[in-house]
């Protein structure tokens, strides 16, 4: 308003000057020219008047809007730079992180062992594959620390650019032409500069930090990947050749010989770390595998009391009701290990075999003394074979020992097949064909292993063995659950909302086909998984059960949605 009446002051004082009647000193022409004169200078004097305070208004204007976007920008930068202080404040420990990234280190060198140090005359499949699999949870536990990282990383970046934007704001370097403005400006940059110059300094410190960091985790990164990639052409040259020999014959004498001794070490250590990332990586799982046991027996006893309060038995004739513990902790593992995607050899033979153990005190009442002889001397051999199949890489102790196992595998499988006056008491006539099969694969193995065919002979005398005991367990739990069946079907004549309206009329007394179905999909994978090509094959499916699908904000796989059926 000032500036305004200012300037219509000098208007009017200008047109009081210019404009003002003129005495007639001169002549009348004289009068006329001088007139004119004064109005065409008055008009020129206004215009450029009027240009010169256009712009000293368009600079004023840009002076206080940039004086507006300056405190705006202040407020902004000592906000950031709160909130960056606040970040620092909570650091990143990667003192911490570096001591894991040595661990993982010392991991992955023993990991090595047996592959890419110490390899002996040729690879071995199981070593190969265990090695494999404790390089991909590294790559894993790796993976998650570069996750954080590089998060780390970028929240400090961002917190410099941020900064470093509004520093470089044009408005900034808009000065006033009032002295007075100027200094106090000046005085603000000077106490602003002194407010954020130390979180400026710790930003570039800690960004220099994390670099260094993080290339340390992309280098051991990259070596994984590097071996993990190495690995998988070894396993293709051993799939490509696999009835070619590897190793010295028996007869001949071996090219490479380590103690054995040191084989069982770094065996045990690699089946330990292997196993423990495993469980940490599937605890979810095993937490809903404990569940299901709970729910199981828990439904068996519910069984077991109604049974008893209906007919006034006790049950203890029933090969399910007698040991509902057993029972039920045997179904739920035998359907349970399933959830469990590539499992390491060492946590599947342990849920096989204790499944197998239940199994065995739950039918040694129910079959006889010749049958209970085979299938105790078939379990012994597959404990045995498993035990030997943990053993990572070859000696002619091993080897050996081998044969022998694949030895009384086939003299067992034989007397199982041609001792046919004992056939009569067999209510499964099929469960012969696994045995059949046990002989064909255990005599491959022993002639394979003498010509120094050592992978491929190890593949068939574990599967050979393994083949039968994942079949009979799978039957006896069959017939566990035909019988449950079979007394759910007496109690609960009449659907009762308790039981999730469960109707047993419907179902019957005998578990519906694709039960079966299930599970003899589930032998065949529990028999595939240990060949190599078996893993070829599964990747396609593996990839179609297992990758998300996007259907708008919501992620699914066809392998959840499986798991919620």
């Amino acid at each position: 308003m000032k500036k305004i009446f200012a300037t219509y002051c000098y208007l009017v004082f200008l047109g009081f000057f210019f404009l003002s009647p003129i005495s007639p000193v001169r002549g009348q022409d004289s009068m006329h020219i001088r007139r004119d004169t004064l109005k065409a200078d008055f008009v020129t004097q206004m215009g450029t008047f009027f240009k010169e305070s256009s712009q000293k208004s368009l600079i004023d204007l840009e002076q206080d809007r940039a004086i507006i976007r300056q405190n705006k920008i202040f407020e902004e930068i000592k906000i950031i730079s709160r909130q960056a202080g606040a970040f620092l404040k909570k650091g990143f420990d990667t003192v911490s992180l570096k001591l894991e990234l040595d661990q993982i280190g010392a991991w992955h060198k023993l990991s090595q062992d047996g592959v890419f140090a110490n390899k002996g005359s040729s690879q071995t499949s199981r070593n190969l594959t265990t090695t494999f699999n404790i390089l991909n949870a590294l790559q894993m536990e790796v993976k998650g620390y570069k996750r954080n990282v590089d998060h780390y990383q970028s929240q400090l970046v961002n917190y410099r650019l941020q900064i470093d934007s509004l520093t470089n704001d044009k408005s900034l370097f808009t000065l006033s032409h009032d002295s007075l403005e100027l200094s106090l400006y000046l005085s603000r940059l000077k106490i602003l500069a002194k407010e954020i110059s130390p979180v400026n300094e710790k930003l570039s410190q800690n960004i220099n930090g994390i670099q260094i960091v993080q290339n340390l985790v992309n280098l051991e990164l990259l070596k994984l990947e590097t071996d993990m990639d190495e690995i998988r052409y070894y396993q293709q040259q051993i799939s490509d050749k696999s009835f070619a020999k590897e190793f010295a014959s028996l007869w001949e004498k071996s090219k490479y010989d380590r103690p054995l001794e040191e084989i069982f070490h770094f065996s045990i250590l690699k089946a330990k770390l292997l196993m423990a990332y495993y469980i940490k990586a599937n605890w979810g799982k095993l937490m809903v595998l404990f569940i299901s046991i709970g729910m199981v027996i828990l439904y068996l006893f519910s069984l077991k009391n109604g049974i008893r309060e209906q007919s006034g038995a006790d049950a203890e004739n029933s090969m399910l009701l007698s040991a509902p513990i057993c029972s039920g902790t045997a179904i739920a593992l035998a359907i349970g290990q399933f959830l469990f995607t590539d499992p390491p050899f060492v946590f599947s033979t342990i849920i096989l075999f204790t499944t197998a153990l239940l199994i065995t005190i739950i039918f040694r009442h129910h079959i006889s003394k010749y049958w209970m002889v085979i299938w105790l001397s078939i379990l012994t051999l597959y404990l045995l074979a498993a035990m030997d199949n943990f053993i990572l890489q070859v000696s002619r102790p091993e080897r050996w020992g081998m044969i022998i196992i694949a030895v009384f595998g086939t003299l067992i499988g034989v007397l199982a097949l041609f001792f046919k006056k004992q056939h009569r008491t067999l209510q499964e006539q099929w469960i012969l064909f696994p045995i059949c099969l046990m002989v064909i694969m255990e005599v491959m193995s022993i002639a394979l292993n003498i010509f120094g065919r050592l992978n491929i002979a190890k593949v068939l005398m574990v599967s050979g063995l393994l083949n039968v005991v994942v079949a009979i367990v799978f039957l006896w739990v069959i017939r566990l659950v035909n019988e449950g069946l079979t007394y759910a079907s007496m109690i609960y004549k009449k659907q009762e909302r308790r039981l999730f309206y469960i109707n047993y009329n419907r179902v019957g007394k005998r578990a519906p086909v694709f039960f079966y179905t299930i599970l003899i999909a589930g032998w065949f994978i529990l028999f595939g998984r240990n060949f190599y090509e078996f893993k070829l094959l599964a990747e396609p499916f593996n990839e179609l059960f297992y990758s998300e699908h996007q259907l708008g904000s919501y992620a699914f796989s066809l392998y959840n949605i499986l798991i919620f059926f």
